[in-house]
């Protein structure tokens, strides 16, 4: 079983925990499920990251025609919605943070509850029969949804408190990310250098075909085409290496995620500068006159 540098893991563990005690300071749960004018929005976010991804995935791997094991590695990527990063990249961007902050909780659900269902569909009978078991879904539920229900906890019961955090958090959460990414960043171009051509070609591809389905179904507000192809197409990569480390020994499966984490990384940084600077892309321009027809 390959293991992360305890430094990176650490990092890694200290992100993610502050990351999502975060929103749980800064979005409600009230506010964070939808209501029945959110069900569209909700909808559509849904069917990107758990149902189309996926068979994009699936199409990808068998049209590269993926070895057994990074193909299991792939397949795990295509199938766990959301990414943790996407809230910085969305202010980078000029998202709705607002519709960021609700999906990056709406996502972190969906990668508890329909997860599961997706690897049952989805990878074959051997890897997912390593995979559903009890212990790893209850530690993706700690993993993924204990912070967050304890910035909740911290907001109901100590309001003064939660201020201060908050100021807090606003600066130490990027820093953690900016510190994370770096010292990972060896390891992740360790691990593109590693994996075949076809294997690159096709999580580009997985990333490209994301940033498609997060602009068609972000809806008619460019902030929020903007914010949904930016996490549909970073995955939840924690995840799939919580999965991973529990259910396989075989380091291609590793090699693969860590490959995508620095691809996607690169790959939407420029998406993001892009789409913030840029005017003319034929993709988003209609939905960019719609914003300049709200805004006058």
């Amino acid at each position: 079983m390959m293991q992360l540098p305890l430094h990176v893991t650490i990092l890694s563990y200290l992100f993610i925990f502050f990351f999502m005690f975060s929103i749980g300071l800064r979005n409600p749960f009230s506010e964070a499920l939808p209501g029945k004018k959110g069900l569209g929005w909700v909808s559509r976010a849904l069917v990107a990251n758990v149902l189309l991804v996926p068979l994009a995935g699936l199409l990808l791997r068998r049209w590269w025609a993926l070895p057994p094991d990074a193909g299991v590695g792939f397949m795990l990527i295509a199938v766990t919605p959301g990414g943790l990063f996407g809230l910085h990249y969305a202010h980078l961007a000029k998202g709705d943070i607002a519709y960021a902050l609700k999906l990056s909780v709406v996502l972190a659900l969906a990668a508890i509850v329909l997860v599961p269902m997706n690897i049952y569909v989805f990878l074959p009978t051997t890897a997912s029969s390593k995979i559903l078991d009890f212990r790893i879904l209850w530690e993706l539920f700690v993993f993924a949804m204990m912070p967050y229900l304890l910035g909740q906890s911290v907001v109901r019961y100590w309001a003064s408190g939660a201020r201060i955090l908050k100021k807090i958090l606003f600066v130490l959460v990027p820093l953690l990310f900016v510190a994370h990414h770096f010292s990972a960043s060896q390891l992740s171009s360790m691990s593109i250098a590693s994996v075949g051509a076809e294997v690159k070609w096709a999580l580009v591809a997985l990333i490209l075909v994301s940033w498609g389905f997060g602009v068609v179904l972000g809806g008619p507000d460019l902030a929020h085409c903007k914010v949904l192809a930016i996490d549909t197409s970073m995955r939840n990569v924690a995840v799939c290496w919580l999965i991973a480390r529990k259910s396989f020994a075989d380091a291609n499966v590793y090699y693969t995620i860590l490959a995508f984490s620095g691809i996607s990384v690169s790959m939407n940084l420029v998406f993001a500068l892009g789409v913030r600077f840029i005017r003319g892309c034929p993709l988003l321009g209609p939905r960019l006159q719609l914003e300049k027809r709200r805004s006058v």
